[in-house]
């Protein structure tokens, strides 16, 4: 296969299965690798256009973990990455004997995505977080086409927080905080984006084995920042650069939530606030309430002083007046 050997096994007369463990992957611009067969391990046929092949690999994922659930969004890179008429892309979570399986969808020649499952079968026993292997496939099932790759995936409980410190800092300025999970709940450190060898593809990555997935903080509306693990119970952050002046703000409380990969925050469920102050004076409850007091007692004094200076024009005297004097207003109508 290109310039692979592997093994060959009888089918019938027509037919034989080749598994070869490692082979290049090549480019889109690039042919398929001609695929040829050797009765006596000397001797090969000619390759021809329908005996070509164009294999496919994953090089990393990202993110590489996820909570349980299946809220998850995992962008597989890798290559090979084409469409083939009647079969549906799919990845797989778990071992072949204990697995979900998940539709996927091609965004490119080297890129896919998929939804973690909404749920994992696990061994009664199985602790989180627990990592399964990961594996895609493009071709019918009959054909064995999971990759095998070390490439796996974590799942995971999203983290009770229970305190972040300090809890409070001026808007704008960039500092260090801490967060520490509840009792019973912890963090782990971030898996390699790619594992350390590739068994079944080229070495050709495009992030190196030893980058890290990213774990992120988010302050509310002020925006996300980088994180670093310290331990099971304690990660730190950075506060986000904040681009509005810091006179609009006077005192903010924000929920605090972490993503552990990068892309899934708890913010619904966070338990803990933290605090920016800006330079806007304080204006309290109460005294927006004599303001309006204030502006509505104005508007009732500028409506009387209207009425005095320019009163309504004279209309027919009230019924009681014309009693007093009723042949004064009996001659005006006879007028």
């Amino acid at each position: 296969m290109g310039g692979s050997t592997g093994k060959a096994f009888f089918v019938s007369a027509r037919q034989v299965k080749c598994v070869v463990e490692e082979m290049p992957l090549p480019a889109e611009n690039e042919d398929p690798l001609p695929a040829v067969v050797s009765l006596n391990s000397y001797s090969y046929t000619e390759a021809t256009p329908k005996t070509s092949f164009r294999p496919y690999g994953v090089r990393h994922l990202q993110p590489n973990s996820g909570p349980v659930g299946g809220i998850t969004t995992v962008v597989v890179q890798g290559q090979g990455f084409v469409a083939e008429e009647g079969v549906t892309p799919r990845c797989r979570f778990g071992t072949p004997a204990n697995y979900a399986i998940v539709e996927a969808e091609i965004l490119s020649y080297t890129r896919l995505a998929c939804r973690t499952p909404d749920f994992l079968p696990l061994t009664p026993t199985a602790a989180l977080p627990r990592d399964v292997p990961f594996s895609i496939a493009l071709s019918a099932d009959e054909f064995n086409p999971w990759t095998r790759t070390p490439h796996r995936f974590r799942f995971y409980e999203q983290p009770t927080l229970a305190r972040i410190d300090p809890d409070e800092l001026e808007v704008g300025r960039i500092a260090e905080v801490y967060i520490t999970t509840a009792e019973g709940s912890e963090f782990f450190e971030p898996m390699p984006l790619s594992p350390a060898s590739e068994n079944g593809t080229t070495t050709m990555t495009s992030a190196p084995s030893s980058s890290l997935a990213a774990m992120k903080c988010k302050f509310g509306r002020f925006g996300e920042a980088s994180a670093i693990f310290i331990n099971s119970t304690c990660i730190k952050c950075t506060t986000p650069p904040y681009d509005e002046s810091p006179d609009t703000i006077y005192r903010e409380s924000v929920p605090v939530s972490v993503a552990l990969n990068g892309q899934d925050f708890a913010e619904d469920t966070s338990t803990i606030e933290f605090t920016f102050l800006g330079t806007a004076p304080y204006v309290s409850f109460a005294a927006i309430l004599l303001t309006l007091a204030a502006i509505a007692f104005l508007g009732y004094a500028v409506a009387l002083l209207i009425e005095a200076c320019y009163p309504a024009p004279a209309s027919d005297p009230p019924a009681q007046r014309r009693a007093h004097d009723p042949d004064q207003y009996r001659n005006r109508n006879a007028q």
